[in-house]
């Protein structure tokens, strides 16, 4: 972080932090619904309809890869233990959200896409970041 104003570099890390948090809570909300409610439920929620398209097995299986996500984003940072799993847990994020289009494109929701594009927009400028010249 050389030759960046400290002001500069206190904004962007806050910036930073501000993504991490908003895909967290995001991934956290839906990862722990999709592990606790069972799939008839979740289809009649308007953008879950997919989870019937997939068994059950690996309906759980994606929610509890998003709930890990979701604690990978901040936990390493919060307890400056293994930052390095943050942009990891990111780029995962973008690999799963690469995978979420792919299913929408399927199954003619080509509206939803937008909402993995702007995840994987956010989930790939953190891990980018934090890989990068703004790691803790």
């Amino acid at each position: 972080m050389r030759g960046y104003p400290a002001a500069g570099r206190l904004v962007l890390h806050a910036v930073l932090w501000a993504m991490a948090g908003v895909l967290a809570a995001t991934f956290f909300v839906t990862g722990l619904m999709t592990l606790t409610m069972r799939r008839e439920s979740l289809a009649k929620l308007g953008p879950m309809g997919w989870v019937l398209d997939f068994p059950p097995r690996l309906v759980k299986i994606i929610g509890g890869i998003e709930l890990l996500a979701a604690c990978g984003l901040v936990v390493p940072a919060w307890t400056h233990t293994a930052t390095i799993l943050v942009p990891y847990a990111a780029s995962g994020l973008v690999v799963l959200m690469f995978g979420a289009a792919a299913v929408h494109v399927r199954r003619g929701e080509g509206a939803r896409i937008a909402v993995n594009a702007v995840i994987v927009l956010l989930a790939g400028v953190l891990a980018w970041c934090r890989f990068g010249t703004y790691h803790f």
